[in-house]
């Protein structure tokens, strides 16, 4: 078995040597950079969230039936887009600015906070509830 911080450190080395990461790989950005409870996400039981990932197009409409995990999911796009694109820039909009604010802390800072990647980008001058500096993107 091998050691996940090893794995984790090697995976930022290729992507920097080899700059490996394209719009398309998004699903690949957030499976090589990005954690739930303690492991590395997964799209296991949800195989079709990477068609959604990797759909270069610049609208996507995911119409969903039922809870998917789509919010989630969009943390963890918007976040390898950030790292992919250089100069990337996303607007999140919600009806209410408590909701922009609980977002920011409950599903993209916990994101943040348990990808080493992730933590080693941020700017630490536009870290807060209302902008976050992700290498050169802003979110």
């Amino acid at each position: 078995m091998t050691d996940p911080l090893i794995e984790a450190h090697l995976a930022r080395l290729r992507a920097a040597l080899f700059d490996s990461y394209k719009i398309t790989d998004a699903a690949k950005w957030v499976t090589d950079h990005t954690f739930l409870n303690g492991d590395r996400f997964s799209f296991r039981h949800h195989e079709y969230q990477e068609d959604i990932l990797n759909d270069p197009a610049r609208l996507l409409n995911v119409q969903k039936p039922a809870q998917i995990g789509m919010s989630e999911l969009m943390c963890r796009y918007i976040l390898a887009l950030c790292r992919i694109i250089p100069n990337f820039s996303v607007i999140l909009t919600f009806p209410y600015s408590g909701d922009a604010e609980n977002f920011m802390k409950t599903r993209i800072n916990a994101v943040i906070r348990d990808s080493q990647e992730l933590r080693d980008n941020v700017d630490p001058l536009l870290d807060n509830v209302e902008i976050k500096g992700i290498g050169t993107s802003l979110l």
